[in-house]
């Protein structure tokens, strides 16, 4: 899932999503996230979160919800390893 915490003009709308979905052929879904408000939780999750984040920015839930990597990259190779966890 991909959340859209703003935008240039605010919190996302249903369009902004819409648009982010179409822009880069994406078939899971995109949610608005107004003010970041659920992203940080999964952030403040990992014990290293310094309290800033770059934006875009990737969590990596693993089966059961377990934080495996935050506010980093994630690749192909990174989402494998934890498949089947």
């Amino acid at each position: 899932m991909t959340l859209i915490g703003e935008t240039n003009s605010g919190d996302p709308s249903q369009e902004d999503l819409m648009e982010w979905a179409n822009d880069y052929g994406l078939t899971h879904p995109v949610l608005a996230d107004p003010g970041f408000d659920e992203i940080v939780n999964y952030l403040w999750a990992d014990p290293n979160f310094s309290g800033q984040f770059g934006l875009p920015n990737m969590e990596l839930l693993s089966p059961g919800m377990v934080v495996e990597s935050s506010n980093g990259w994630v690749n192909a190779g990174d989402i494998e390893a934890h498949l089947g966890n």
